[in-house]
Formats: structure tokens, sequence, C-alpha cells
């Protein structure tokens, strides 16, 4: 093969591996920062879900105590304050009870729980939906009684329903956002894991390319150079071969030229003694 046609064909073949070699890295970064993304768009979702599961252990506190303040309140209007706080709380409290096990676009819940998360759900699902019950019934026989002008007609077995069950809701919430940040660390963990193994592959790939493709295609080079070296060594030569082979031809036919006027004197020389051998 010619220097220069070799030298193209290694030139094409370091190019091509180079191409491979990028798009190869390419799309490690692609991928990794993919993953990363979403892994990132995870945890901004968990962190939201960790804050509603955390509310709502404070919702239900103050849901309690909405309820003992109807109970004892001192006048119509600071109790008919009460009421409405404990219809809007239950009302937030159950909407995000359901958001957070089944999902709630509004609220910005994805409902996407755990086996783990959804079994606690289930265990303090009875004492959620008698609270909502209670509470619900309280601030319709508060507003019945209201609008009859009638004495209490027994708020105290719906406020202490609430009270009793409400003690059993905290300890499950707790373990629900207890287990929701769990599963947040392990993910923030596996995604550490995951950029590690990502690092490593790349720079596995950065050695692989330099093994077996620089190294290969910088020696075919090498190669190709040295070829294209010796070939016009090679032609120097020739040339210097052919230069004296002219040189020599061209002494020769100064040599032939002198001859040739060497006979032609001689031609004249005789012609000139027949002319006077002939006087």
């Amino acid at each position: 093969m010619e220097p220069r046609l070799l030298i193209r064909t290694a030139a094409s073949r370091l190019t091509v591996r180079y191409v491979l070699s990028l798009l190869v890295i390419a799309m490690l970064l692609v991928g990794g920062q993919a993953l990363v993304q979403y892994d990132l768009g995870i945890q901004a979702t968990d962190s939201h879900v960790i804050n509603i599961a955390g509310r709502q252990r404070m919702l239900s506190q103050r849901l309690a105590k909405a309820a003992l303040a109807i109970r004892f309140a001192a006048d119509p209007g600071t109790r008919n304050m009460r009421v409405v706080e404990l219809d809007n709380v239950v009302t937030l409290w159950a909407q995000c009870q359901q958001g957070l096990r089944n999902g709630d676009a509004s609220l910005g819940l994805p409902g996407n729980n755990s086996y783990r998360v959804r079994t606690l759900f289930a265990s303090i699902e009875p004492q959620h939906q008698i609270i909502v019950d209670a509470a619900h019934s309280l601030v319709t026989s508060v507003r019945d009684q209201q609008a009859r002008s009638t004495p209490d007609p027994g708020w105290s077995p719906y406020v202490q329903r609430i009270l009793e069950e409400e003690t059993s809701y905290l300890p499950g919430m707790d373990a629900i956002v207890t287990a929701y940040d769990r599963e947040s660390v392990a993910r923030v963990s596996r995604l550490r894991s995951t950029e590690l193994v990502l690092l490593i592959v790349a720079l596995c790939v950065l050695v692989l390319e330099g093994l077996f493709i620089f190294r290969p295609a910088v020696k075919q080079i090498f190669n190709a150079f040295d070829e294209l070296a010796a070939a016009q060594s090679y032609i120097s030569s020739q040339s210097f071969e052919i230069a004296e082979r002219d040189r020599a031809i061209e002494m020769g036919q100064g040599e032939i030229a002198r001859q040739q006027d060497h006979l032609a004197s001689l031609e004249s020389r005789l012609i000139e003694v027949n002319t006077m051998l002939r006087r």
C-alpha cells in the first residue's frame, strides 16, 4: 500500500473510532443527566409529599383543639368561629389524606406509594374515617342547635370520639412520615450509587479509548510516516542514479559528437588529397 494511502486509511480509522467513542461518552452523559433530572424531580415530589404528610399530624391536632374549643366556648360568637374552623380543617384534612393515598393533581400528590406506606395508610383509615364522621356530626349538631337556639344537645360524645381516635391516628401518621423519609433517603442513596457507576463507566471508556483507539491509531500513523520516509529516501537514491546515468549519457553523446567531428575532418582531408592527386 502506498504511504500516502496508508496515512489516509489510518486517519480515517482514527476518525471513525474517535467519533464512536465520543458517541458512547455522550450517551453516558445524556443518560446520566436524564437519570439525575428524573431523580431530582422525584426528590422534589418527595419533599412535597413529606411536607403534606407532616402537616396531616398538625391538622389532626388542630381539629381536636377546635372540637374542644366548640365544647367549651364561652359565647355563641366564639363557638361559631370554631365551628367554621373545624369545618375547614376537617375538609382539608380529609382531602389531603385521600390525596396522599390515591393521588391528587390539585395538591401535587402523585399517590404512587410503596406497599409499606399503603399498608400504614390502611391501618389508620378506620381512625381517620371515624374522626371525619364525628367532626361532620359535631358541626351539623352545633349549627342545628344554633338555628333552634336550644341548649347543648350533647356534643361531648363527638368531641370524645375525636380525641380518642386522634391519639391512635397520630402514631400511625408518624410511621407514615418516617416511611416516606426513609424511602426518600434510599432514593438519594441509589442516585449517588448510579452517578458513581456512570462515572466509573465513563472513565473505563476513556481508558479503553486510549488503549484500543488512540494507541493503535498513533502507531499506524508512525508506521506510515516511517514508510513514507523510506519511500522518499528510495526515490532520492533512484533520482541520484538516474541523474548519474543522464550525466554519463551526456558525456557519451559528447564523445560521439567529437568522433563525428573528427571523422568529418578526415573525410575533408581525403577529399583534398584526392583532388590534389587528380591534378
